[in-house]
């Protein structure tokens, strides 16, 4: 009995093991340094009515502090209007940073002055990175209201491809989109967190939750366990 009970034990620690965040938008969160940043790229594209697959992310180019903290925002100077369109993360300003509460990261639309064709869409981009080794993945997390303009929450698997796919839409909301998906990904796959103008881009704080777990192959799971099983009975 206490054998089965600790090949469990063993077998759960593994499991949660593997089940540790891949990748986690907050977490990751790094203005310091350039852009793209690790396995993510912060930027914007054209804002939509509905995105046709094939679209081009221009990555934002400035790095720099709102509020006070230390360099948490990166937006564009290409004749940007109020720091925005921008990905900006509240670090340590109470009770909130532009409706961002602490420990966030936040989207915002923005408008490039010349007019409505010249309203952008924030992104938040995460390349899978060569090295990746397993077939698919789960994303969990939300697209907070944040501020009291209305948004378009989406996400995209290689939006930038004419043959990508989307993986979540809610077009023009005030309230929360929740992020519940499954997707398959090889190296190199992109995977798009983007919120739109929704016709405004006034107050459009969007503050985003998502993490990226990999699913690993069915016999990895299998190896491991004969392998804490093998641990067992050495120790018999």
């Amino acid at each position: 009995m206490k054998k089965s009970v600790v090949l469990a034990l063993v077998v759960s620690l593994v499991l949660t093991g593997l089940a540790a965040a891949d990748w986690d938008f907050n977490a990751d969160f790094s203005a310091v340094g350039t852009n793209p940043n690790g396995d993510w790229t912060y930027g914007m594209i054209p804002d939509f009515t509905e995105i046709t697959l094939g679209y081009s992310v221009t990555t934002l180019d400035t790095s720099m502090n709102v509020g006070p903290d230390s360099q948490n925002n990166w937006w564009t100077m290409t004749g940007a209007d109020y720091l925005i369109p921008a990905v900006y993360h509240n670090y340590a300003y109470l009770p909130d940073l532009y409706a961002n509460p602490v420990g966030m990261t936040a989207l915002h639309s923005g408008c490039i002055p010349g007019g409505s064709e010249y309203w952008y869409a924030g992104v938040a981009r995460l390349t899978v990175p060569d090295d990746f080794d397993q077939p698919a993945v789960t994303i969990n997390g939300t697209f907070f209201a944040g501020n009291i303009g209305a948004t378009s929450n989406l996400v995209f698997l290689n939006g930038s491809s004419p043959a990508g796919s989307v993986l979540l839409s809610d077009y023009n909301t005030y309230g929360d989109t929740l992020i519940d998906l499954t997707v398959n990904v090889s190296p190199g796959d992109t995977i798009d967190f983007i919120v739109g103008t929704a016709g405004d881009w006034s107050s459009d704080t969007t503050p985003l939750e998502a993490v990226i777990v990999a699913i690993p192959e069915p016999v990895t799971i299998m190896l491991l366990g004969l392998g804490s099983l093998s641990l067992l009975r050495k120790r018999k």
